[in-house]
């Protein structure tokens, strides 16, 4: 009950002030729910999280971190984490953004040796479709475990392009979600088919889905530089 009331109240909202003060509209449905479903949603199932201005593509919580080696996770070598998931701990939990020095942390095509920014982070250059998904400044998704390529206090294990994007700009730290190994080995799920989406932990409905797209968008736009609350951010 208390999703689908966060859902309808997210729904008759039709814009929201993003930081720099511009007004975003959202594109919005209100269809009439079936009373009873066992259908399984994703957070980006839907225009409900598509922004008019295309800064927030849903597209962006399709993600999933790829557990193969070298980026071998506790016992996994062929599994994935989906964004999804971590994502939904991360509302349950209501972590913070923290900031991270980017000295700290791997991403893939990082290794044990320094690199040139050419070398880490060329191939994702190259792919600007996923690159101009969102704001270089949307939190990313660290955990925190050495067992990386590299050595390093944390993993990435969401927003590889984003960080590459700030590297090439010449900033050294960030926002990111930070989460443990354990709960990292919990979100698990085996390497889905090709061209299938990945299996999720726990399959949410319409409204769930609704409700912590929502959530997260207003959440995005909500995070200053010292990833804090904007004071005067409010959604309308």
């Amino acid at each position: 009950m208390r999703l689908r009331l966060l859902a309808a109240a997210a729904l008759a909202a039709a814009q929201i002030y993003r930081p720099d003060g511009a007004r975003t509209p959202f594109k919005k449905s209100v269809p009439t729910p079936p009373r009873k479903t066992s259908s399984s949603h994703h957070i980006s199932d839907g225009e409900h999280i598509k922004l008019d201005d295309g800064n927030l593509p849903s597209e962006i919580f399709l993600g999933r971190h790829t557990i193969k080696k070298p980026w071998t996770l506790g016992k996994y070598e062929n599994n994935v984490i989906t964004v999804e998931d971590m994502y939904r701990i991360i509302l349950k939990r209501r972590l913070h953004p923290v900031a991270i020095d980017f000295r700290e942390i791997c991403h893939k095509d990082m290794g044990p040796t320094n690199q040139s920014i050419e070398s880490i982070c060329g191939r994702k250059f190259k792919d600007t479709t996923r690159s101009d998904r969102g704001p270089a400044q949307v939190p990313g998704i660290l955990v925190r475990s050495t067992q990386n390529p590299c050595g390093l206090p944390y993993r990435m294990v969401d927003g590889a392009h984003r960080i590459c994007r700030m590297k090439a700009a010449g900033i050294s730290q960030g926002c990111f979600f930070v989460l443990d190994e354990a709960t990292a080995l919990s979100l698990v799920v085996p390497y889905p088919a090709h061209g299938a989406k990945a299996q999720r932990i726990k399959p949410i409905g319409r409204y769930e889905a609704i409700a912590l797209g929502w959530k997260l968008a207003m959440d995005y736009y909500g995070i200053d530089a010292d990833c804090e609350k904007r004071a005067n951010w409010t959604a309308v």
